[in-house]
């Protein structure tokens, strides 16, 4: 018996001892010295631990929160809290697309919702046993991609003690996203009205779900005025693009200027003002203010090249090889043009595409030949439209064309009918171009209508080129950056919309004007002195608007987006299947093997998408209708859902059916014929009156 306990007391001992050496080498984080700021990120799908998004935040995040402002940092997934370690696990067939054959296995839907489980268990824990220590700690979350599932799906299981204690949870790219705003086929978002809390920069106004379906509600009450949601522009995952794998802005959110610098602004903002004021002294709040636009500087160089333009052209090159270093300081990129005029040996010609090293420029530059034109005007204005159409302007930079030459131009244009409005109205659907005419005084009266309309500034050439290019490119340099909510705006006659550029900024200076010019004519309906204007369209409008800013130290800037008034398009896309059903084939362990079934409500859908619990699994051709899958697990209730999909990939609408859980049968007691027992129980008396008990 003694041996028997020392054995027992030794077992449990050694378990015991096992157990806490596995606590203090998987659980190191948790133990950490207290800090006043909690930060914790949580990677995106497929991504390794200190992945680019990651390190991003933490540096931005960690560069504002300086001392004496103490903060502690942890990355999910690097530790075991409560028994879950986030996984991560990739979705490439999310992305990429997975054509399926005859039959497909489902396991890699409940992988994916297994992953985020993970996540949310360790989160969960993680922030609990930290809590517990340090209670007096501020927190900051952050989330990208499927990191930003995990944490949103956090939120609603933590406790109102720590909800209370998190300064601001920042979401990129979130593929359950919900702004219902976003809604509808003239979206409250589109006319600027009734936005969410947690709305940030969201890339389209029709954005509403996520690539995996909106989580509702999206948030605890208590957290959506703390949190940001950030959903750039052609990124299916999080609805910004209804088209298929359309991923283009997925990997954007970690750029110079973009979401995830913005967020760290907003989070050292909301932690400052949550501390004590010796405790958060050291936190930098400043919001920099680069002088040009979000993406930087796109700049084209238009020149006239006819026959008496040689010592402007000499001084021109003499000019772009002193700016080179300057201009890619700025984040710059150079593009030529040259031009005539009709009849010449050519009339425009863009010689070299949109590049921060000008080598290739100055190399075209030099191989030009000074010759043509004859009558005075030339074909400006031709050679505008022909650089506005043949160059890859970059979203978001700040975009202007400097004309150099000494002569008016015709107008319309004998090349292509080009008018100075037709400039200003591709200027503008551009995001827009601002036309700087670098002349002579004698031709100055035609050309400031053209910069006039384009939002430009006439800069007078007395001779000294150089010093003329100088100064048209400081114009350009210390301009405002002219920003509006949306891209695009859209409404039904009648209906109010709001136009907001409170985003804009100049630096060194003031904005002190906002010209509002509300269908695009080039005339400002409204003049502010505030950056928000509403307006009420009466009837139908498919164009554009602009807002023109001027600035206290004497330069202009705009920005325009389209509007669609009443000209909405719907597209054709597939309405969601009907009579779906999932038969069970066979189960074992709980894991079934079905056939899904369904109908098409309409031809237009050339390929199916199947998702098992909001996680596609792959797609089938457009003229199948069944489809069997293995390895469903039945351990909870599942969500099957089929999405049709057009020729040119963009999603209709899902149609859903709900496989119950598995539920095992109860084993019944085996029956015996009432015959039998009789007998039996006639036997057992017999036995009994002789004696024999049984």
């Amino acid at each position: 018996m003694k041996i028997a306990k020392l054995i027992f007391i030794s077992i449990i001992t050694t378990f015991i001892l096992i157990v806490s050496a596995s606590q203090s080498t998987s659980a190191l984080n948790v133990n950490d010295n207290c800090s006043q700021v909690e930060i914790v990120f949580v990677r995106g799908s497929g991504q390794d631990l200190k992945a680019s998004e990651a390190e991003r935040f933490r540096a931005k995040v960690e560069g504002r929160i300086k001392s004496p402002t103490e903060k502690h940092y942890y990355e999910l997934g690097t530790e075991t809290y409560g028994g879950h370690k986030y996984q991560a696990i990739d979705v490439d067939n999310a992305l990429n697309g997975n054509p399926i054959g005859a039959a497909a296995s489902s396991g890699y839907a409940f992988d994916y919702g297994r992953s985020v489980d993970s996540g949310v268990g360790e989160l969960y824990s993680y922030l609990e046993q930290r809590n517990k220590k340090c209670p007096n700690a501020r927190i900051v979350l952050g989330g990208y991609s499927q990191g930003a599932q995990v944490v949103g799906q956090t939120l609603p299981k933590l406790s109102s003690t720590i909800q209370n204690k998190i300064d601001f949870t920042a979401l990129f790219g979130d593929p359950k996203l919900h702004l219902p705003e976003g809604e509808g086929v003239y979206p409250d978002a589109c006319r600027g009205k009734n936005l969410s809390s947690w709305r940030r920069t969201i890339g389209d106004c029709h954005a509403d779900n996520g690539s995996l379906g909106a989580r509702k509600p999206y948030l605890p009450t208590a957290m959506a005025s703390k949190t940001g949601l950030w959903c750039n522009a052609v990124d299916f995952v999080c609805g910004t693009s209804k088209f298929l794998y359309d991923t283009a802005g997925h990997g954007k959110y970690k750029r110079e200027g973009g979401a995830i610098d913005k967020a760290a602004i907003e989070i050292a903002q909301k932690v400052k003002g949550s501390l004590p004021v010796d405790q958060g002294s050291g936190i930098d709040t400043g919001v920099p203010k680069p002088g040009l636009g979000t993406t930087g500087l796109d700049v084209a160089f238009v020149l006239d090249t006819t026959g008496s333009m040689g010592s402007r052209i000499t001084q021109a090159k003499t000019f772009i090889r002193n700016s080179a270093q300057k201009i890619k300081e700025l984040n710059g990129r150079v593009s030529l043009t040259v031009y005539r005029d009709s009849g010449d040996a050519y009339t425009a010609q863009v010689l070299s595409g949109l590049q921060s090293d000008t080598a290739e420029l100055l190399a075209k530059l030099d191989a030009v030949s000074i010759d043509g034109g004859g009558d005075t005007p030339e074909a400006t204005l031709h050679a505008l439209k022909t650089t506005f159409d043949g160059l890859a302007w970059k979203d978001g930079a700040t975009k202007a064309a400097i004309v150099l030459t000494d002569a008016g131009f015709h107008q319309p244009d004998r090349v292509d009918g080009s008018t100075v409005e037709s400039v200003a109205k591709r200027s503008l659907e551009i995001d827009p171009v601002n036309v700087y005419p670098v002349v002579p005084s004698g031709v100055t009266l035609q050309y400031h209508e053209l910069a006039s309309k384009t939002t430009g500034q006439v800069i007078i050439d007395t001779g000294d080129t150089v010093a003329a290019l100088t100064q048209a490119l400081s114009k350009i340099e210390t301009r405002p950056t002219a920003l509006l909510k949306n891209t695009e705006y859209s409404a039904e006659p009648g209906k109010e919309v709001t136009y907001d550029a409170s985003d804009s900024y100049v630096v060194d200076a003031t904005i002190t004007k906002y010209e509002w010019d509300i269908n695009g004519d080039g005339t400002f309906e409204y003049t502010t002195t505030t950056p928000i204007v509403s307006h009420t369209y009466s009837a139908n409008l498919d164009g554009t608007m602009q807002v023109r800013l001027t600035a206290s130290n004497g330069t202009v800037a705009n920005a325009s987006a389209f509007v669609k008034i009443g000209t909405k398009e719907l597209p054709q896309t597939p309405k969601a299947p009907t009579n779906i059903t999932a038969n069970v084939i066979s189960t074992k362990d709980q894991k079934s093997t079905i056939t899904l079934n369904w109908t098409p409500a309409d031809t237009f859908a050339t390929k199916w998408i199947i998702a098992v619990n909001g996680v596609e699994i792959g797609y089938v051709t457009g003229n199948r209708t069944s489809l069997d899958l293995t390895d469903v697990d039945r351990t909870l209730d599942v969500e099957l859902s089929i999405t049709g999909v057009t020729s040119k990939n963009e999603l209709g609408n899902p149609g859903t059916t709900i496989l119950a859980k598995y539920v095992t049968p109860p084993v019944q007691p085996p029956t015996t014929n009432s015959w039998l027992l009789q007998l039996i129980e006639c036997v057992r008396r017999l036995l009994a009156s002789l004696g024999i008990l049984i």
